[in-house]
């Protein structure tokens, strides 16, 4: 059962392209990521939504970008 804050988005052009731009930062930190929190982050980033997640790899990535992140425990 879905929650009603969650929200599905269909990836783009755009957020691949943004995932790539993020990996190349993320390369320099030397902290890779996978691709599919590449692509949540991208989405999220260009949809001006925040994520919300466990998961802390976001944090090396909000480092990078202006991703909206809210750690939940």
């Amino acid at each position: 059962m879905l929650n009603s804050a969650v929200r599905i988005f269909l990836i783009q052009r755009k957020d691949i392209l943004l995932a790539l731009e993020l990996q190349i930062k993320l390369r320099k930190t030397g902290k890779l990521k996978g691709l599919s929190d590449l692509l949540i982050a991208a989405i999220s980033i260009n949809r001006q939504e925040e994520l919300l997640s466990s998961d802390e790899d976001f944090e090396d990535i909000v480092k990078v970008c202006n991703l909206k992140l809210k750690i939940v425990k």
